[in-house]
């Protein structure tokens, strides 16, 4: 990390920064023009709006996917638009919201997306491999929702969907060394540019900050109260 980085900001600098960077990557070389990311109100889903805006206005290559962010509320799809994305569905339920079901389909259609990402899993998965196009495919990376349910095997058959996972260790070496280093060159350029930018940069976190003796409360009060949508819980020892 450069030295323009405040320490504790570093904290976040690598698992969801190089997600955001991995997810753009592979979604390219999969040859997709659009894809679908889900959860996309996360911390990392939001650092994917802020990349996507400051790789276009730079003019990068990876700046030109289109990207359909499914969130679950109203206020987590305000929050998405705020920050710059262009097409925000919401799906309060991936079985039961008839009308996010069937915006989240037009917009697939229309933007002839070929990809998607997912971190709901649960019945999301299935929705997505069943929205998708023939020969699509559908990575998990995440189960705030449990185990996949509702994928057709005859999609996975018939229509050649693929059905598989998105792992940040995997991408960044599992297909060798020239690729690795590639990989690591292209997400590092990325995220400290990011970071460097301080107030605005895109990979920058929002924390609640705490002691080791306060963490586990300070957790459950995020997680029962507020949630972790627009924030981290950072423990300071200084």
């Amino acid at each position: 990390m450069s030295d323009a980085v405040p320490v504790e900001d570093a904290c976040s600098f690598f698992v969801n920064p190089y997600t955001a960077v991995g997810i753009l990557d592979t979604a390219r070389a999969r040859g997709a023009t659009a894809f679908v990311h889900t959860a996309a109100a996360s911390q990392l889903g939001q650092m994917l709006v802020k990349l996507l805006v400051a790789l276009r206005r730079s003019g990068d290559a990876l700046g030109g996917l289109t990207v359909i962010h499914v969130v679950r509320t109203a206020a987590q799809a305000d929050i998405l638009r705020t920050l710059g994305a262009d097409r925000v569905v919401t799906v309060a339920d991936a079985e039961t919201d008839r009308a996010g079901i069937a915006a989240l389909r037009d917009a697939i259609d229309a933007t002839r997306a070929t990809v998607a990402f997912d971190a709901v899993a649960g019945a999301m998965t299935g929705l997505l491999v069943a929205l998708l196009p023939a020969r699509s495919t559908t990575f998990v990376y995440g189960r705030l929702a449990g185990d996949i349910r509702g994928v057709a095997p005859i999609d996975l058959i018939y229509r050649q969907k693929a059905l598989t996972a998105f792992y940040l260790k995997q991408w960044l070496v599992g297909d060798g060394p020239l690729a690795s280093a590639r990989r690591m060159m292209l997400a590092t350029g990325h995220v400290r540019a990011g970071l460097e930018q301080r107030a605005d940069g895109w990979c920058r976190s929002t924390f609640v900050d705490c002691r080791m003796t306060d963490m586990l409360d300070a957790f459950y009060d995020m997680k029962d109260a507020s949630g972790f949508t627009d924030k981290k819980l950072r423990v300071r020892f200084d």
